[in-house]
């Protein structure tokens, strides 16, 4: 509660300063920059421990990528009101998301938002097969859910322990 109040009071105190900045002399006349807004360094030099961790996450990713899939997701239609569309004609509604392979014979993690209220779940995988997924279950508090694919010896991601990770970590 009090932290809500304190972003409240922020939010406010933002809004008053950038009434302030508009009601200025100086905003009423727009001005043009005489240069570039910015220049690049072409010969700019990357702390090596960036470099590192840049390097570290590629690879990373890299190595993820076969457990990576996308999700497809179709819902019926919003109810429409009269004269929006031709009767017998529901328009569909489609989204999509990610996912990872937590197991190897078919069972994904994606989010909850992700596959809510799905007619059909489509799942495309990192070599380009598709297959159809059914919704094992779900938690809306964290915004998870589990998807089941018919396929087996797929490529899965390792899961941490949560209880052995520290605040401040990549996870």
């Amino acid at each position: 509660e009090e932290w809500q109040m304190s972003r409240h009071l922020n939010q406010i105190f933002m809004a008053l300063m950038l009434c302030a900045a508009l009601a200025s002399p100086a905003a009423a006349q727009p001005t043009n920059p005489s240069g570039p807004l910015w220049t690049e360094s072409s010969n700019a030099k990357m702390p090596a421990d960036i470099a590192r961790l840049n390097d570290h996450m590629n690879n990373l990713a890299e190595k993820l990528k076969p457990a990576l899939v996308q999700v497809r997701v179709r819902r019926a239609a919003e109810a429409q009101t009269e004269g929006e569309q031709q009767p017998g004609t529901p328009e569909e509604r489609r989204t999509s998301g990610s996912g990872v392979l937590i197991r190897s014979d078919g069972y994904l993690v994606t989010n909850e938002h992700v596959v809510a209220e799905a007619d059909r779940i489509q799942v495309k995988l990192a070599d380009g097969r598709r297959f159809e997924g059914r919704l094992v279950g779900k938690d809306e508090r964290v915004d998870l859910a589990l998807v089941k694919i018919e396929a087996t010896g797929l490529p899965v991601a390792a899961l941490g322990d949560s209880n052995r990770i520290r605040v401040g970590e990549f996870v």
